[in-house]
């Protein structure tokens, strides 16, 4: 009877680890690849993006995403305007669709930018060409911004 609870101890030791190393990989995936878009659209005084794992008994109970920048911590929905959630919902679904490990990347979107301010755009418009370019994927956009709408496109 020890040795059984001996490996079963071990066992769950084991997969507490895993667990950690998991988050720990899919944090760093998503909070890469948001920040980044966050930048690119806000420039480099923009929130940087992580995710809060909160744990009860060993076992990861929920994941809060927030936006971090001098130290301090918002709540990405009602701390922060309209176009910083657009460009964070965008680069997550992103940063997920890298994770599926489809070899086919497209993604759809409807109206992707559509509270983010006009003068932020171009901005937002150079960040996916970016992020399309270095991920290999495809951004298919339905929009009233032609701010948004490429360079001999209609």
């Amino acid at each position: 009877m020890e040795a059984k609870a001996y490996v079963i101890q071990e066992a769950k030791e084991v997969c507490g680890q895993a667990q950690l190393l998991l988050q720990s990989r899919l944090e760093y995936c998503l909070s890469s690849v948001v920040s980044k878009a966050l930048v690119l659209v806000f420039g480099e005084d923009a929130y940087e993006f992580q995710i809060n794992f909160n744990t009860r008994a060993d076992q990861t109970i929920e994941a809060i995403p927030v936006l971090t920048r001098d130290g301090e911590e918002y709540d990405p929905i009602t701390m922060t305007g309209g176009g910083v959630v657009d460009t964070v919902s965008f680069a997550l679904r992103v940063a997920c669709l890298m994770l599926s490990g489809k070899e086919d990347r497209v993604l759809v979107l409807d109206e992707p930018c559509k509270h983010l301010s006009a003068d932020r755009w171009e901005a937002f418009k150079c960040m996916m060409e970016e992020l399309s370019h270095q991920l290999q994927i495809q951004f298919i956009a339905v929009t009233h911004s032609p701010e948004l709408i490429g360079e001999g496109e209609g």
